[in-house]
């Protein structure tokens, strides 16, 4: 126990902090790694704990990526929990399968698995808050790394001294020379983690390399950034207030998820899709904004009412940009047919004449054959342009005499024909899906699309991407390769439907 009193100006800022993020009675999970922030903190709230009734516990997850000294920091925790006298809470995780299974960063990888196995711990043993030691130059370095990264106010106004109502800081206000002064005159030991050296990491590069150069500048640019930080969040809470109502005016909650008998089987017989995906996909959940409201919103409300469904949904906005973000917008603003956007961590958005639907699905979106594709599917209600996102290209149907078209059978791959009187609207456009089966032009029966696009030796990253166009079904244009029996043109044919294709990706 460090030889301090309340006098201690350290513990008596901290103490200012903590009384507002606790009440009497609290039961406190401390997360401590065995360094100078968690030591620090540990101590402090040991102090601090008689005079505010606190019931405190210790958690630590050994990220088993430093080997040897990865134990020994899970060790040194162990034996500073029992010399204190509190419950330790110790595991393991192997943060690298994690990272490779997610397929994260390493950062955001251990930041999973650890606030994962702390809130564990919490709801298991009944703690109400879990302390973490993130400080003033943690939260400066973060409004740096964000401001790098273009974020908006509310990237800019840091670290939250209180997240959720049970993740809480008592440290924000304090600077880390201040947290190594405190240990130095009470000597407590902590352990050192040579990966905070490690520049390959952004937040190790400015605070290591773009702090110290700001300094020459302005000495004090860390407190300056805390301060801004403060205004930016005090402004974000009050503008809050105004948005919720809005929020509540333009949206309602999406109806139940379908039962499999009510919704019937969205695939046909050949793998084919016959409709679109369901609003509401079992396992889904999300909200419904009326378009009409939306869009009479100034575009700044626009944007933070759209921030605030995708948060109400993932629980945070990480990975979200503002390119997500006008995307949406964008989509919104189409006047005709059913579109889907697909934004990280499962978050779908679908417009159709109901309104713009926000979903969170219960299974990844990724096509299993590939981890960098992403499920699209879109209906054209109408000849004219539509852009798909996903793979950067563009599709074009036009009407045309037989007579505008001329020869059709040795036209470039990006273009395509079809009687215009079989093949009818709405069509629907997406990319590869496990058994999908395909007739092309002049073959006798179908085969799989799989085994077609072996044959024409496209590449694996274009198969996936490549846009099916089909019709009540039936798969009619491999765009960028083939077109099928369905809808040909004949002698017969009076009317022509022109498809083209744009890209500048990797689709041809």
């Amino acid at each position: 126990m460090p030889h301090t009193h309340f006098n201690d100006k350290f513990i008596a800022n901290i103490g200012k902090t903590a009384r507002k993020l606790f009440v009497s009675g609290d039961a406190v999970l401390i997360a401590v790694s065995g360094g100078a922030d968690s030591v620090a903190l540990l101590h402090a709230l040991t102090i601090l704990a008689p005079g505010l009734s606190l019931k405190l516990g210790i958690a630590h997850l050994n990220h088993q990526l430093r080997g040897e000294n990865s134990d020994k920091d899970e060790l040194f925790v162990s034996e500073l929990a029992e010399t204190l006298n509190l419950p330790c809470y110790l595991a393991k995780e192997d943060v690298l399968a994690y990272q490779k299974i997610h397929k994260l960063s390493l950062e955001e990888a251990g930041r999973r698995v650890r606030y994962e196995f702390f809130e564990k711990i919490r709801k298991e043993h009944g703690f109400d808050k879990i302390a973490l030691g993130h400080h003033a130059d943690d939260n400066a370095e973060l409004i740096l790394m964000n401001l790098l990264r273009g974020s908006g106010a509310l990237g800019l106004s840091g670290i939250p001294s209180a997240r959720n109502g049970n993740i809480v800081r008592p440290l924000i206000n304090i600077t880390r020379a201040e947290i190594m002064d405190f240990l130095t005159r009470q000597n407590l030991n902590h352990v050192s983690d040579d990966s905070n050296s490690d520049t390959r990491f952004l937040r190790n590069r400015i605070r290591h390399e773009l702090i110290p150069i700001l300094r020459d500048y302005n000495p004090g640019i860390s407190g300056n950034l805390n301060r801004m930080s403060a205004i930016l969040k005090s402004e974000e809470e009050w503008i809050e207030s105004l948005i919720t109502p809005a929020f509540e005016d333009c949206t309602q909650p999406l109806p139940r998820p379908l039962s499999e008998t009510e919704r019937g089987d969205p695939i046909s017989e050949k793998g084919n899709i016959g409709r679109l995906p369901l609003p509401c996909r079992e396992g889904g959940r999300g909200v419904r904004f009326s378009l009409s409201k939306l869009k009479s919103l100034h575009i700044a409300a626009q944007r933070r009412l759209i921030r605030k469904a995708i948060m109400m949904l993932k629980g945070d906005i990480r990975r979200i940009t503002f390119d997500h973000i006008e995307a949406v917008i964008s989509l919104s603003e189409k006047n005709s047919g059913s579109k889907n956007i697909h934004l990280p961590d499962r978050i779908r958005i679908e417009k159709n004449n109901e309104g713009i639907m926000f979903i969170r699905e219960h299974q990844s979106l990724r096509m299993p054959e590939s981890d960098k594709t992403i499920l699209y599917c879109y209906e054209i209600l109408s000849p004219g342009r539509m852009f798909i996102p996903e793979i950067g290209a563009t599709l074009n149907f036009s009407y045309k005499t037989t007579e505008e078209i001329g020869e059709i059978y040795h036209v470039e791959q990006t273009l395509a024909f079809f009687d215009a009187d079989v093949v009818q609207f709405p069509l629907h456009i997406r990319n590869f899906r496990p058994g999908d089966r395909f007739n092309p032009l002049g073959v006798n029966g179908t085969q799989k699309l799989k085994t077609y696009f072996i044959n024409v030796r496209a590449a694996k990253t274009d198969r996936l991407q490549c846009p099916l166009v089909l019709c009540k079904g039936e798969i009619i244009w491999v765009a960028g390769y083939r077109t099928g029996e369905f809808g040909k043109i004949t002698p017969k044919t009076q009317k022509v439907l022109k498809a083209e294709l744009f890209s500048g990706g990797s689709i041809r």
